[in-house]
C-alpha cells in the first residue's frame, strides 16, 4: 500500500529509505473498473527497474548501520578489552605461572 491511497503512475519512482523487504503488487483494470481475480492471467505487460543508491558499509560496520555511531565505538573498546584481557591471561598462563 502506498501511503494515504496514492496511486504509482507509470514512469514516476517509488522511493524506499530504508532498506527493507519490498513486495510490488499490480492490479489490472478494465475499462476503468479493476479486475477482481485468483491467479487468472490476463493479457499486458509491465516493465519494473530499480536502482540502488547509497553508500556501501564495509562487513564488519553493517551490524551498526541504523545504530547511533556511539554503540559501534562502544563494541570496539569492548573488543580491545577483550583482546587485552586474553593476551594478558595468555602471558599469565605460560610465563608467570609457570615461574612461580
Amino acid at each position: 500500500m502506498i501511503e494515504n491511497g496514492d496511486k504509482l503512475y507509470p514512469g514516476n519512482p517509488l522511493r524506499v529509505t530504508k532498506p527493507q523487504k519490498i513486495v510490488v503488487v499490480f492490479r489490472k483494470t478494465k475499462h476503468g473498473v479493476q479486475v477482481a481475480s485468483n491467479y487468472t492471467s490476463y493479457s499486458g505487460s509491465f516493465e519494473l527497474s530499480y536502482s540502488v543508491s547509497g553508500k556501501k558499509e564495509p562487513f564488519w560496520r553493517r551490524p551498526f548501520v541504523d545504530q547511533p555511531k556511539a554503540y559501534y565505538y562502544l563494541f570496539l573498546v569492548a573488543l580491545f578489552l577483550t583482546i587485552l584481557a586474553l593476551i594478558g591471561l595468555i602471558i599469565y598462563s605460560f610465563i608467570v605461572r609457570p615461574c612461580c
